[in-house]
């Protein structure tokens, strides 16, 4: 029997989005549906009402530990998204800011949110492959533990100036300062999650999550950037099959 793979123990599995379902574009009535596109060159497309969930990844007891994670990093980011500041070099918007925030909260949030994507079978999320990572991953996760600033470092980015930024995108490898990161791309944000057993740079950690420490979200151009590029890439090669097709 498949048990769930956060605690191991249980068997009552929910279907569980990978991304919370309150992250996906709003849609209007039954007949108007999500769109999924694959990136392979023999990809398929599908049309979701629900986004995309995993029946097989936890339990109803483990997906409940992440609900208040979940909603309260909407909440923030989406819901009162008008509360952080903005701030601009002369005329040029740099970032964003609040002053105070619940880091456990937040932090918890791209914690689990990093693990979902690792261990479920989705094929979305198939580039995130965790090794020796994994086991650490999902203590914090079940612990409830946000772990300091250099634990999964997460630097969070917000995309500017185009309606497709609020697209998502399957999570990919990146680099920042040498360092390995997965960089998740989804309703208008960029969350870069460091993968990596060394030191995260005094450089990073002036802009990361901390304790203590004002949010910092910094402000990128969505058009022209890799995301623009990849969704590009993908609407042109799935434009051309149906043309051909």
């Amino acid at each position: 029997m498949d048990k769930c793979k956060l605690c191991g123990i249980r068997d009552d599995f929910v279907k569980a989005h990978v991304v919370p379902s309150s992250f996906y574009p709003a849609i209007d009535g039954p007949r108007d549906m999500l769109l999924g596109a694959s990136s392979k060159p023999d990809g398929r497309r599908y049309r979701t009402p629900t986004g995309i969930y995993d029946p097989k990844l936890v339990c109803a007891a483990c997906e409940q530990r992440f609900s208040p994670w979940d909603t309260f990093a909407h909440r923030l980011l989406i819901e009162r998204a008008d509360l952080l500041r903005p701030e601009y070099d002369d005329s040029t918007l740099i970032a964003y800011w609040l002053p105070s925030y619940n880091y456990s909260q937040l932090k918890l949030f791209f914690l689990s949110l990093l693990w979902r994507a690792a261990a479920t079978n989705r094929e979305e999320f198939s580039r995130v492959k965790l090794g020796p990572f994994l086991d650490r991953l999902a203590a914090f996760v079940k612990d409830g533990n946000p772990g300091a600033t250099d634990d999964f470092t997460v630097i969070l980015e917000r995309l500017e100036g185009h309606s497709a930024a609020t697209a998502m995108l399957s999570p990919v490898r990146a680099r920042i300062c040498g360092l390995k990161f997965y960089r998740f791309c989804f309703a208008g944000y960029r969350a870069n999650i460091k993968v990596d057993e060394r030191s995260t740079p005094a450089v990073l950690r002036e802009i990361a999550l901390a304790h203590d420490k004002p949010l910092i979200i910094i402000a990128k151009e969505f058009k022209g950037g890799s995301e623009h590029r990849a969704m590009l890439k993908i609407a042109k090669m799935h434009f051309r099959d149906r043309k051909s097709s």
